[in-house]
């Protein structure tokens, strides 16, 4: 861990934004489950890249779902640009490559949980975000 690291507290448990990020995780895992997904893992390492969450849709499809969280009110949806769209991309190829997922059709999907002021947290699923450019 370099200093700047070690004196602004990133990478430690403690992490206010490693705390906000496992907490969007575990909404977002518990909302996909209550609409029918199964979570097959979190935090996935898939090739060189991560997913944070991959599940089998209710139709069977595989879902690599990012999870976004922030404070207060936001817009998500501007938070998945190309580089995070192609990341999710190279997870689904690695997953696909293996015999689990071999021959399954793969979907993205994004998660956003928002945590307001009052401490409840909003989530809003978009299932099918984007499609592969292949």
């Amino acid at each position: 861990m370099d200093e700047a690291s070690r004196e602004t507290g990133a990478g430690r448990r403690d992490d206010p934004r490693r705390r906000l990020g496992a907490l969007g995780e575990e909404a977002a895992a518990r909302h996909l489950a209550a609409i029918g997904y199964r979570v097959l893992g979190r935090n996935v390492r898939a090739g060189d890249v991560e997913a944070d969450i991959v599940a089998l849709a209710p139709d069977g499809g595989v879902a690599v779902v990012e999870v976004k969280a922030r404070t207060g009110p936001w817009h998500p949806e501007d938070r998945i640009d190309a580089v995070k769209r192609d990341r999710m991309v190279r997870a689904a190829r690695a997953l696909s490559a293996t015999e689990a997922f071999r021959d399954r059709m793969f979907q993205f999907d994004v998660v956003a949980v928002s945590v307001l002021a009052d401490g409840a947290v909003e989530v809003v699923h978009w299932p099918h975000a984007f499609d592969s450019p292949e």
